[in-house]
């Protein structure tokens, strides 16, 4: 193999002065660097980017930990948009991006963290209340929260404002003449749900419509759960003419629900999703939904971590803007 101090000695120069030269350090001259790059190249030399981060003591890589993924996990496209994000942040500005998914949160993120040599992390897909995720937002391990509203000593997050977005959504069924509108919700152990949920009632309530606690039923954020469940009310109550459901995939399995009982959408009920999937468009009707920008997500969410490992100032929380998709299912 083929190490730095080689490529030194083929170009006459010392080791410290190559290195910085493969760096593209400011105080080497383009045609040493020039000459660095072609001769290491040409022997085959390929950079250790882990003593390079050792060496000059500032994290290289983007550690994402994706929680609660398994067989069952149905929303990768979800995580997808937010990996380009990061991804794109990280290859505009010289960092890698390490990827560690599992479907249960460690006993300590810290740790689990530090034994893989990641001074900082983006946390995705945890249930807020988890112990671990508390212990997480506690201390002063540098962490960035996607969808958890959590701050204090180097810690930030990204998020949406849920519960405003949820009641335009409501909103919108209720001006189409909707007045028994169920909602499908997730596994009770979500942030986002709950703010959803928030949402959905001041909509009702604003309107002068019941909300009915045995309307609001937990899909747990799968395909196949909210289709069971969609069925069930409707069997119980067929007088429910609309469905808001916390998400895009939950909303598709209650159309295809309404759709095997032979129910016209939205004619005789309607169906609002939230997140903006791609397949939400390929619906049959296409689904009306809240997109949130994933992509944009994910790159604020690097550029935070990355101002909070490098002692920059930041905002701690950061807001991200949604849109209301209005398409054939209200």
């Amino acid at each position: 193999m083929v190490k730095l101090v080689d490529v030194a000695k083929a170009c006459g120069l010392s080791v410290s002065q190559t290195s910085r030269a493969l760096n593209g350090r400011q105080d080497v001259s383009e045609e040493t660097k020039r000459r660095v790059s072609q001769t290491a190249a040409a022997m085959g030399y390929v950079k250790n980017l882990t003593a390079q981060t050792l060496s000059a003591k500032k994290p290289m890589q983007l550690a994402v930990v994706v929680t609660g993924v398994s067989e069952q996990t149905e929303n990768s496209s979800f995580f997808f948009g937010i990996m380009q994000g990061v991804n794109s942040f990280a290859n505009q500005n010289g960092y890698e991006t390490v990827v560690y998914m599992m479907e249960n949160s460690p006993e300590c993120f810290e740790t689990y963290c530090r034994q893989r040599g990641a001074g900082g992390m983006i946390l995705m897909n945890a249930d807020y209340d988890e112990p671990a995720v508390k212990k997480l937002a506690e201390g002063d391990f540098p962490c960035v929260f996607i969808d958890i509203p959590y701050t204090g000593e180097r810690k930030g997050c990204v998020i949406v404002n849920n519960a405003y977005y949820s009641r335009l959504a409501v909103e919108h069924m209720v001006k189409r003449g909707r007045k028994r509108i169920a909602m499908i919700t997730g596994s009770g152990h979500s942030i986002v749900e709950k703010e959803r949920e928030e949402g959905y009632r001041q909509a009702l309530c604003q309107a002068g419509l019941t909300v009915r606690p045995e309307w609001i039923v937990k899909g747990d954020f799968r395909y196949d759960m909210a289709h069971e469940q969609a069925i069930r009310l409707m069997e119980k109550e067929p007088r429910i003419d609309g469905f808001f459901c916390a998400s895009d995939l939950m909303a598709l399995g209650v159309i295809n629900a309404l759709r095997g009982q032979h129910i016209k959408i939205p004619k005789q009920i309607s169906v609002f999703g939230f997140d903006g999937l791609l397949s939400s468009e390929y619906a049959r009707p296409k689904l009306s939904t809240i997109r949130q920008n994933q992509k944009y997500k994910g790159f604020l969410a690097a550029r935070m971590l990355t101002d909070i490992l490098g002692n920059e100032a930041y905002e701690p929380t950061v807001i991200v803007p949604c849109e209301v998709c209005l398409r054939e299912s209200v």
